[in-house]
């Protein structure tokens, strides 16, 4: 604790004071030494056991607020399956140009491509890993991959 003291003489009054307290006022002129040391302690203890809050935590209801269990509402973008699906849309296998049911033939790393076969420069060229191929083609690129053929 930190005490501060200050006296004033024409007034006839002494101030303590701790720092995170109010101050403690106690008059001189109709107390004794003793007495007044007494009203001193009293004080001081009032003062500290006074700053402890008894009343406990209530719970504060505010005006308004509503809660409920809601599911937000959310939007799903798809990015990247545009190509894709504009790919297949069009009915045009990539390699040959011939119509009809496509199927996708799909490499996991780019970086595995070696860029010998005509299929592997254009998804090279493309940046894509997947090229949509009509059934002939995809069986002659299976073939030729699995074989180690160009």
């Amino acid at each position: 604790m930190i005490w501060k003291y200050s006296a004033n003489s024409t007034q006839k009054y002494v101030v303590f004071t701790i720092t995170t307290q109010l101050p403690i006022t106690v008059t001189l002129s109709t107390l004794s030494i003793t007495s007044w040391l007494t009203a001193c302690t009293k004080l001081l203890q009032e003062s500290i056991y006074q700053t402890f809050y008894n009343k406990g935590f209530k719970r504060k209801k505010i005006a308004g607020e509503y809660h409920s269990d809601n599911i937000p509402q959310t939007v799903t973008i798809t990015g990247g399956r545009n190509s894709l699906i504009a790919r297949l849309k069009l009915w045009v296998c990539e390699l040959c140009g011939a119509t009809g049911n496509l199927e996708m033939h799909h490499v996991r790393k780019l970086k595995d491509l070696k860029g010998k076969s005509d299929w592997e420069k254009r998804m090279i060229a493309r940046r894509r890993k997947t090229l949509a191929v009509c059934s002939k083609c995809h069986d002659k690129i299976d073939f030729y991959r699995h074989t180690g053929l160009n």
